[in-house]
């Protein structure tokens, strides 16, 4: 049998990938990129599962969101896992860095390198 695609309340022109469905399929989260709507390269939408289908996708906000990539969603125990390359390092310092101040902001943890989050799920989620 042939894959079937979800309804345009979740698919766009854009692109979506890595989807989680909640184990009573009540609600999927995915990744979107370059939505209208979105906050950065891809954020994460939520939709849930209604009696005549899957609800228009909602952007999941700032709170998860970032200015940069947001992807790989999971949720287990309430808690929504989920990866960013979001980058807290100083773009434009006010001062010229030292050597040891510029390896300081470059290796801080919200680098910009791909890491993995976590945040409690349940108040998010309605």
């Amino acid at each position: 049998r042939a894959p079937i695609a979800l309804p345009d309340t979740i698919n766009t022109e854009s692109y979506e990938y890595n989807a989680f469905i909640a184990p009573d399929e009540s609600y999927l989260i995915f990744g979107g990129y370059n939505r209208s709507d979105g906050l950065g390269s891809g954020d994460l939408y939520i939709s849930y599962q209604t009696e005549t289908g899957w609800s228009e996708a909602k952007n999941l906000g700032n709170a998860i969101n970032s200015n940069k990539m947001d992807y790989c969603p999971f949720v287990k125990d309430h808690v929504l896992y989920f990866t960013s390359k979001r980058d807290l390092t100083i773009d434009k310092p006010k001062a010229v860095l030292d050597y040891d101040a510029l390896l300081e902001e470059l290796w801080k943890y919200d680098n910009g390198s791909s890491r993995v989050y976590r945040i409690n799920f349940e108040t998010l989620k309605n």
